[in-house]
């Protein structure tokens, strides 16, 4: 044979090979290709570690079933040869047991039935409106598809241990209703089994298909609904346990305000100071709450020095932070809510709440906090807060007869209740969706033939028969649409990144009252159609791109803008200024004038300048100048003219007053008369004092 030939057969042999391997895995490739491109070929990437596992499994039990391995246990490969099924015969003389309470099962079923029609609608309108909401969704919040599959180790939610325990649990519950059922209506059950995919991920009970669609259709729809109920009870149940029992006994290891929050670059994050460590005392101040926190702030002032003690994973702790200026704080972040009477008290940085709210909200949702409330128990896992984190564990202690549990079994078992809870709830409400196979597809087939029988009855029953295979093949495929979309929709219809942004540019931070101050937003970046100033004076809003505002009286003031893009998109932007007061009087006064003037907040220095006229008097008068602040001070000079400086003054009325005095030998000042007098106060404001 020649090497041509040869060569010619090698390449044969090769083709045919290729093409075997094809046949037989091309759907495994196909999987594994889909997930390495989900996470886009990266090797660190957990879709392509998945695809990596995938490749050994489905390779390993193909060996094996080639081999005969399989067949000595009972397995069989299903489903694409890439999943394990065991079939037993154990565990029917429990469903045989079991399902000898007819009248208890048929009633469950029956109230299960119209709890499974109510959350198949509810799902449903769920799904759709969840479709709405994707424009309005970053592309780069889409939820990754991870988030869709409900398996431990899969999803990044579930935790593994608490997931396999549950999610199990829900399977068995799960399969063994429908079991139960189908043993009440007389139905032979085959087998029992689990199905294997990598590890345990269900378990089924598989009836006498002839004998089920033979079966009266009210039955074979309970039979369907027994299963997403018993599910759906379960989780009711567990929840109770969870809440009532384990959450309810829990009290705070110790009173004080738990940090719920800590404000970036301020006092509390630069002393080290977290959220969910509890407070207890400040400077030796007991905290015992929240409010008495609160209370014990409001007494400090913007760089006093305080030491904190606070419990940090179960420690108790000393911190020592410099108090910022709480004023700053709110003219910074929120002007609109600013007020002059807290500049200058110190601001720690931090959101506190009391350690119950955690526990009642837990304990009693819907009670505590109502929809928000159950929204928040719902999606406790979402919030890094189960399985309970040592940050919480540490802050609470059991009571009452659960006290006498090891802490560690106490929060295991606590931990498992809400998973048990979690994934009852969601194979549950994920099985009565309107699509086949889930037990909801069946039963909507079924009720739609059962409608149409009542109110179509001129159609025959293969008339009735195609309606509904084209009816729940149309749900069926509009429910993976929807659920696919939840994925893809924000990624095709979210929104982008949008180079939006508000810039103020101001000829000087720093202007005196009655002057012009020129402000500009051309720096600012978008689209833009409007530009609306406030200069948080009370005066009205303008509207421009460049525009001047004079103030009356000095002070300090936020600035801010809002720029709005063709879409209607806004962004706004913050600037303080710094206005100076200069303020003159001039007159004449027969013998006692005061001049007045309101000292506002971050008034830094001041200088007064008084000069006086008064008549000849012989030396019997002389001029008294004094300068009185709010708290009452006085300074008094006797002279014709007087000069006085002051820094960091008080907010408050502060007065000049301008009189006679006395002779200086000590008689009265005798036909003092009148006098003239000129005054110039000058006041300077800082915005960072």
């Amino acid at each position: 044979m020649s090497s041509d030939q040869e060569f010619e057969e090698l390449q044969e042999t090769n083709r045919s090979t290729l093409e075997t391997v094809f046949n037989n895995h091309w759907r495994l490739i196909l999987l594994v290709l889909f997930l390495l491109l989900l996470g886009g070929f990266n090797p660190s990437s957990g879709f392509t570690v998945f695809a990596l596992f995938l490749v050994v499994w489905v390779i390993s039990i193909r060996k094996l079933h080639e081999a005969g391995t399989l067949e000595k246990y009972d397995l069989d490969l299903i489903w694409g040869d890439s999943f394990l099924m065991w079939r037993t015969e154990r565990g029917k003389d429990i469903i045989e047991k079991l399902s000898k309470y007819k009248k208890f099962w048929n009633l469950f079923a029956d109230v299960g039935l119209v709890v499974v029609f109510f959350i198949m609608a509810l799902m449903l309108i769920l799904l759709i409106w969840q479709a709405t909401l994707v424009s309005q969704i970053p592309k780069s919040a889409a939820v990754s598809p991870k988030m869709l599959i409900g398996l431990p180790g899969l999803n990044p939610v579930i935790p593994i241990g608490y997931g396999v325990l549950s999610l199990s649990i829900a399977v068995v519950i799960h399969e063994f209703s429908h079991g139960i059922l189908g043993r009440v209506a007389k139905i032979k059950l085959k087998a029992l089994g689990l199905l294997f995919f990598i590890f345990p991920i269900g378990a089924f009970v598989e009836p006498d298909e002839e004998e089920m669609m033979n079966m009266p259709r009210r039955e074979r729809m309970r039979l369907y609904a027994a299963g997403p109920s018993s599910n759906i009870a379960l989780a009711l149940i567990f929840s109770i346990l969870f809440s009532w029992v384990m959450v309810g006994s829990l009290q705070p290891i110790d009173n004080g305000a738990l940090i719920s929050g800590v404000v970036q670059d301020y006092s509390a994050d630069d002393a080290g100071l977290e959220s969910w460590m509890l407070i207890t005392s400040i400077d030796n101040q007991t905290v015992t709450d929240a409010e008495s926190f609160s209370i014990i702030m409001d007494n400090t002032t913007a760089g006093q020095n305080i030491t904190i003690e606070a419990y940090s994973k179960g420690i108790l702790e000393s911190f020592t932070a410099t108090l910022s200026d709480k004023g700053d704080y709110f003219l910074e972040y929120y002007p609109d809510q600013y007020n002059s009477s807290i500049s200058g008290k110190g601001f720690l940085g931090v959101a506190t709440t009391n350690p119950e709210v955690i526990t009642d909200l837990l304990a009693h949702p819907i009670d505590s906090g109502g929809g928000a409330g159950l929204l928040a128990y719902m999606t406790l896992p979402f919030a890094n807060l189960q399985p309970f984190p040592d940050h919480f564990t540490s802050l609470f202690t059991p009571e009452g007869f659960t006290s006498i549990l090891p802490d560690s079994l106490f929060w295991i078992i606590a931990n498992s209740f809400y998973w048990i809870f979690w994934l009852n709830l969601m194979v549950g409400m994920t099985n009565v969706l309107p699509a086949i196979p889930l037990d909801g597809g069946f039963i909507f087939g079924d009720g739609l033939s059962a409608l149409m029988e009542r109110k179509k009855k001129g159609l025959s029953a293969k008339e009735r028969e195609i309606i509904v295979e084209k009816s729940s093949t149309f749900f069926t495929l509009l429910v993976v649409s929807l659920v696919i979309f939840q994925v893809t929709g924000p990624k095709l219809f979210g929104t982008e990144p949008i180079d939006l942004e508000a810039v103020i540019t101001v000829d000087s931070n720093d202007g005196l009252a009655g002057e012009n101050l020129s402000f500009s937003a051309s720096n600012s970046r978008g689209d833009l159609i409007n530009y609306l100033w406030d200069f948080g004076d009370g005066s009205n809003v303008s509207i421009g791109i460049s525009v001047s505002h004079a103030y009356v009286s000095g002070g300090v003031y936020a600035v801010s803008l809002t720029v709005v893009d063709e879409t209607r998109l806004s962004a706004r932007t913050f600037i303080v200024v710094s206005i100076d007061d200069v303020i003159t009087a001039s007159g004449q006064s027969n013998n006692n004038e005061v001049v007045s003037v309101e000292i506002k907040n971050h008034a830094i220095f001041s200088s007064i300048n008084v000069e006086t006229n008064p008549p000849n008097t012989q030396g019997l008068c002389y001029m008294e100048i004094s300068v009185i602040n709010p708290d009452g001070v006085l300074e008094t000079v006797e002279a014709n003219n007087a000069a006085f400086e002051y820094e960091d003054l008080l907010n408050g009325t502060w007065d000049v007053r301008m009189r006679h005095a006395n002779s200086a030998t000590g008689g009265p000042c005798a036909a003092p008369g009148s006098f003239s007098y000129n005054l110039d106060w000058n006041i300077d404001y800082q915005a960072d004092s």
